[in-house]
């Protein structure tokens, strides 16, 4: 059988052919809260082989599920396919503009041919309608809406065009073109509904690498199967695998820093070469390990930078704690050593709030009103009116209350606010006089979050300001401190094990009923005392320890504890757990219990105190069962 040639393209296809009616869209308006157009389907429909046919790789529908595909192909196989696809001529071929999942259902069903409309158009062209198509459809999904976005932006559409041809404010945009950095398998878990929204948008914002870390991390081999599976509180972990470059100690442009890296304004994990007009706050990275790379190399060239300077101390923590150590030993080794933070003081003039600004940051009740306040109490007792005068009495009474508390925290705040400035003004006197005797020096910070920080610092005469060269004893005692750290390790790991074998046996080892004596009671002792507030420990090591610090000597006091000294710490807990400092006046365990230990020790003043709020409270339900009176004989 002969075949005919298309008339809109002069290719050969299928004999079958017959228009379909083209939709009116005169009168269509694109802009904010319209709908994008019906995409223009006049022209012949073809039968077209199916193996002559390719999908478009840059459609911005990327993923479509197995299940959905599986439900279409049945249909195919009863109905055929109704409506025609999209095509435009490529080679000696087609390349779908629209369609591919009626496409696929087809090839899926067994069918040759497919009915399609062919269309000679340009790739910006097709983009458009792609998009268009895509976006017509009930309830998007998210996913595929940014990633027609990005096309978009790709294309160089500008962004005011894009909202303006989406029918879409700047914020919904913006949070979409976010979401097409979402990566590899992280997309597919979004398509799934495996993840919500915000927390793909979260992920959205991590640079590729990182996206994949998580995958290996959070997201199962089987998640497709698992049931009941999603990928959830990726706020938070997305939150820890970033860290802003705001404020960082090097130049974002350094190529040389990291060179293996190159510099972080050219990076794809600095949030502002991929998200910047989609985002607000700082730039983030969220390559951590290159990150604390930069940070180290950038400090440690500081550091070689300010040891030529003799105005500069280098000022930070002198401990066994890891991160210390690193740091001081990049000090060391450029022939400097560090003082202690502790020996010095940061010479930062202080800026005395004015009483105003202070009260405003420090006093959280507002002054009372007492208009506002009678309106409150209105709204809450609708039927104030009955007894207005009695209503008006009670309601000035609550009010004088209100005043005087506010009057007495008020009097509070401003001897705090009067103490707060002479403390300001002595800080203020100390370091001029300290810039008058010249102790103040440039400290270049070794220590945490203000490492590489210059600030200015008091450095006292009696504070033995290290040299640059080591004597003999000094390695000596360096040596000895590691020796020390080292078994100080050793202890660690023997108390890991410790704690692995009881917990491993899910504490079953101490769960039994025997007498609790010897090294357990001693023991609770400790275990009692560690669970005071900071206040009550302090009272107990002032009053009963003796002031004493040394650990080994704890050890024995605690495993000596007296009579009278075991009977403090017992009762120390119970002031902390009975009465505690914020605590509700609910109908719990330990207030019926503080009750009668209260009444134990205050009887008279407690019951006084439960006489004098009785006596309110009958006068108070007098008033209410009067109210309550009256209502009822008025129905």
């Amino acid at each position: 059988m002969a075949k005919s040639k298309s008339a809109a393209t002069g290719k050969v296809g299928a004999e079958k052919k017959h228009k379909v009616p083209v939709p009116n869209m005169e009168g269509v308006k694109r802009g904010k809260g319209s709908v994008p157009p019906v995409v223009d389907m006049r022209g012949v429909v073809q039968e077209i082989e199916i193996g002559r046919i390719s999908k478009d790789a840059s459609q911005p529908r990327s993923f479509v599920t197995k299940e959905g595909i599986e439900e279409l192909t049945e249909s195919v196989r009863v109905h055929g396919v109704i409506s025609a696809i999209l095509v435009r001529p490529r080679g000696d071929g087609y390349v779908i503009v629209f369609g591919e999942r009626r496409w696929r259902a087809a090839a899926a069903a067994g069918l040759k041919t497919v009915p399609c409309v062919v269309r000679e158009m340009t790739d910006e062209e097709a983009l458009e309608i792609q998009i268009t198509e895509n976006l017509q459809r009930e309830n998007p999904h998210p996913m595929d809406e940014a990633l027609a976005y990005w096309r978009m932006m790709k294309a160089n559409v500008p962004f005011a065009d894009i909202c303006l041809k989406v029918g879409k404010d700047a914020k919904y945009v913006s949070v979409r073109l976010v979401l097409a950095n979402l990566h590899g398998l992280l997309r597919e878990v979004f398509y799934e509904g495996k993840c919500s929204m915000k927390d793909a948008v979260e992920l959205a914002r991590l640079g590729h690498s990182m996206q994949q870390e998580i995958c290996s991390q959070y997201v199962p081999a089987d998640w497709r199967t698992r049931e009941g599976w999603r990928l959830m509180n990726m706020q938070w972990v997305a939150e820890r695998a970033q860290a802003s470059l705001a404020n960082v100690r090097w130049d974002l442009g350094d190529a040389d820093l990291l060179p293996e890296v190159g510099s972080c304004n050219a990076c794809q994990s600095n949030s502002a070469n991929t998200l910047a007009l989609f985002t607000d706050g700082d730039p983030m990275c969220s390559m951590p390990a290159c990150y604390k790379l930069k940070s180290d190399r950038a400090f440690a060239r500081g550091v070689q930078e300010m040891v030529t300077r003799e105005d500069v101390v280098f000022v930070g923590r002198v401990s066994r704690d890891k991160a210390d150590e690193a740091n001081a030993r990049v000090v060391n080794e450029a022939g400097a050593r560090v003082v202690d933070v502790q020996q010095v003081r940061v010479a930062k003039m202080p800026v005395t709030l004015a009483w105003d600004a202070w009260k405003e940051e420090n006093v959280y009740e507002e002054k009372p009103d007492y208009n506002s306040y009678l309106e409150h109490r209105k709204r809450e007792y609708k039927d104030w009116e009955k007894d207005r005068k009695g209503f008006e009495k009670e309601v000035k009474e609550e009010f004088a209350e209100m005043e005087r508390a506010y009057d007495a925290e008020l009097l509070a705040a401003r001897n705090e606010y009067d103490t707060y400035c002479k403390d300001q003004e002595a800080k203020r006197k100390e370091i001029e006089e300290a810039y008058e005797a010249g102790k103040v020096r440039t400290g270049y910070m070794v220590t945490g979050s203000e490492r590489g920080e210059m600030v200015p610092v008091i450095v006292d005469a009696d504070v033995e300001m290290p040299g640059t060269d080591k004597s003999k004893e000094e390695e000596i005692q360096e040596l000895l401190a590691r020796e020390a750290r080292n078994r100080e390790l050793d202890g660690e790991k023997v108390w890991n094990k410790v704690r692995e074998l009881i917990s491993d046996n899910g504490y079953q080892v101490l769960m039994h009923t025997g007498m609790v004596e010897g090294v357990e009671m001693k023991a609770l002792y400790v275990a009692m005392f560690e669970s005071l507030r900071y206040e009550k420990q302090r009272y107990y090591m002032e009053h009963v320890l003796g002031g004493e610090r040394d650990h080994v000597r704890l050890i024995g006091r605690f495993g000596n504890l007296g009579h009278d000294e075991r009977n403090l710490l017992f009762r120390l807990l119970l002031v902390d757990k009975l009465y505690p400092a914020n605590g509700r006046a609910d109908n719990s365990l330990p207030r019926a219990y503080g009750m009668k230990v209260g009444l134990l020790y205050k009887e008279a003043e407690i019951k006084a105190e439960m006489a004098a709020i009785n006596e309110k409270a009958n006068a108070r339900r007098v008033k209410v069962d009067e109210r309550v009176s009256v209502l009822r004989r008025k129905r």
